[in-house]
């Protein structure tokens, strides 16, 4: 479906006769109305409370560009590049993140606080002092208090392992431990006779996770992340 007319600035002429004035301007409504039709509501609802209320987004419709806008200082930008088919990007003054990839939300703009630590050798019981971080995300590992403290409230997954772990000509996970998760200095939760222990916590900003073994070991695996 076309416009009914070009959209013409230069028009009406200075030359045009006064008495035209009146079709002018209903040609410019109807041209204003038919371009603001296709991403907006526009039925003669003056409510600005109901979410179809002229004006209101009934969609957004983004042409692919083929390079990248430039960034703003305290804006945030959402554009389409033109990738191999058309993708989201959000865009502001310190980074350019690619949403979509190949149609699919991308897996890496979904990345949650999610954390993973390790300790191998002789672990002493007590507090485990994880002492290698594999990934870390969100930096929530605090590697001077061993302790997992996420940025955001939400519900986390806990999960320690301290199988998988051979001692001489024996293997950790015949050895009945005592693990404790520990939740700002106090115990969340207690699992007697396990080398295993996952459990879901309800976090918030500044809360502690650090985590207890009854007997020592040869190792151990932490690992922790934001489900929602």
């Amino acid at each position: 479906m076309a416009h009914t007319r070009s959209f013409d600035k230069t028009d009406p002429a200075d030359s045009e006769k006064s008495g035209l004035g009146a079709e002018e301007i209903r040609e410019l409504k109807e041209d204003v109305e038919e371009r603001m039709d296709l991403d907006h509501f526009w039925d003669n609802d003056n409510d600005t409370s109901n979410v179809d209320s002229d004006g209101h987004h009934k969609q957004v419709t983004l042409e692919k560009k083929s390079t990248a806008p430039t960034a703003m200082t305290d804006a945030g930008i959402v554009y389409v590049n033109d990738d191999t088919i058309a993708e989201l990007h959000y865009k502001n003054d310190s980074a350019d993140i690619q949403i979509t990839y190949d149609g699919k939300i991308k897996r890496e703009s979904l990345e949650r606080d999610c954390t993973s630590c390790s300790i191998s050798g002789s672990v002493a019981a007590g507090k485990i002092e994880f002492n290698t971080v594999n990934f870390d995300y969100e930096s929530r590992w605090n590697s001077t208090d061993y302790a997992y403290e996420p940025e955001e409230t939400g519900i986390y997954l806990i999960k320690i392992d301290l199988s998988d772990v051979t001692v001489g000509s024996y293997n950790n996970s015949a050895i009945d431990y005592g693990l404790k998760i520990y939740l700002n200095g106090s115990i969340y939760q207690t699992f007697q006779k396990h080398h295993q222990a996952t459990c879901l916590m309800s976090l918030d900003d500044g809360d502690a996770v650090t985590i207890y073994s009854d007997k020592a070991c040869n190792g151990a695996d932490f690992f922790a992340m934001r489900l929602i």
